[in-house]
């Protein structure tokens, strides 16, 4: 819990930071912080109970070195034990991803130190601006080697999760993955949005930009369809639930405005609905460069299984929507600029992040907001 508002604080903009007093801000700043902090604390121990349980939630901090302003410290240890929550989830964009290939892996590094302080498991979910590409794109000089690698983020970001979650083995370089969560039977599954092939053209340019070209691979979504919906290993496998993650909105109509769609992401779709439904479905072929076999999925055995949400980031703004059947929620950016829509009035606007609280047995999701982010309540 403590590197949550550890990490607000440390990616915090000067020039967003809130001026309350000019004499003796800081202990305002830290009586504000406290109080809400209380709130949270409040929050949370009420609802939470035998049937529940709670995660950390913050995403798109966006830190760059020279940028981020790493001026404060404020640690949430001690209080974190009053908050029972199980690991955090960092929801993508944790760099810029607008500096030289060296000091971007810098970033990084120094973000996982951030977020290692603490002694949860942190799960990452890889954002668009993860992986150097928006550099890449707007600096001439730069070349597809100067993108970062599958393999330079898991060496950066896997020890975080404490190796507690399950990957491809057909694919150990993949950005997605699951955790399940045995006394309340609920299986996290992370994906990766940004999973675009890295084709170099004659120019040494890439030819896809993950900044701005998001995608399922082939790959993806079969390990999605066989082994993470595939709970045939479960006693009473009825009885679990699943909670999907990924840093864009699987659905364009909640992403930003003129977004492009993730390429396959109907496909996706079309699983997680099978899935859901206790039903069989043909998904033929798709044979350009973004190509997939032809799947022949049966979930009919399984039976119907219980989807709690789907969670992202990236549209630096709190939404939500039901699409059949399944609640989609979008979450605050960490640094809470005015880009990130309507927000609670309070001075703490220089910064967000969530405490989701999960009630399996009264089938509700809890959102409890630090800072600008707010409180939100939904049925599944």
């Amino acid at each position: 819990m403590g590197i949550i508002l550890f990490l607000f604080l440390l990616v915090n903009n000067n020039r967003n930071t809130v001026v309350i007093f000019k004499e003796n801000k800081v202990s305002e700043r830290q009586r504000i912080i406290n109080e809400e902090l209380n709130k949270v604390k409040y929050e949370v121990n009420r609802i939470e109970g035998k049937e529940a349980f709670s995660f950390g939630f913050v995403t798109d901090s966006h830190y760059e070195s020279g940028i981020g302003g790493l001026q404060q410290y404020f640690s949430l240890q001690s209080i974190s034990k009053d908050i029972p929550m199980r690991f955090i989830v960092h929801g993508g964009d944790i760099i810029n991803g607008y500096k030289k290939k060296g000091q971007s892996l810098k970033d990084l590094n120094k973000m996982k130190q951030i977020l290692a302080y603490t002694h949860l498991p942190v799960y990452l979910v890889k954002g668009n601006h993860d992986d150097n590409s928006y550099y890449v794109r707007d600096t001439q000089e730069s070349t597809t080697a100067d993108m970062i690698t599958e393999k330079e983020w898991k060496e950066n970001v896997d020890d975080l999760s404490k190796n507690e979650i399950v990957t491809d083995e057909d694919n150990p370089l993949g950005a997605y993955y699951y955790k399940d969560i045995n006394d309340v039977k609920v299986r996290v599954i992370v994906l990766d949005s940004n999973d675009v092939p890295v084709t170099t053209t004659n120019s040494g340019k890439p030819k896809y930009y993950g900044i701005n070209k998001y995608a399922f691979s082939s790959q993806q979504l079969k390990w999605v369809a066989t082994k993470a919906l595939n709970f045939s290993s479960k006693n009473n496998s009825s009885e679990w639930q699943t909670i999907f993650i990924s840093h864009v909105p699987l659905y364009a109509s909640m992403s930003l405005p003129n977004d492009p769609p993730i390429v396959n992401s109907s496909v996706m779709d079309a699983i997680i609905l099978a899935f859901k439904n206790g039903k069989g479905i043909d998904i033929p072929e798709r044979t350009d460069e973004f190509r997939h076999d032809f799947m022949h999925l049966n979930y009919e055995k399984q039976g119907k299984m219980t989807v709690i949400g789907y969670l992202s980031g990236h549209t630096h703004a709190e939404k939500s929507q039901v699409i059949n059947g399944i609640n989609y929620i979008t979450f605050l950016h960490a640094l809470a600029r005015p880009d990130g829509g309507p927000q609670r009035n309070t001075l703490m606007t220089a910064g967000a992040w969530s405490i989701v609280t999960i009630n399996i047995e009264k089938r509700k999701i809890f959102i409890t907001g630090f800072g600008a982010a707010t409180n939100r309540e939904y049925t599944y």
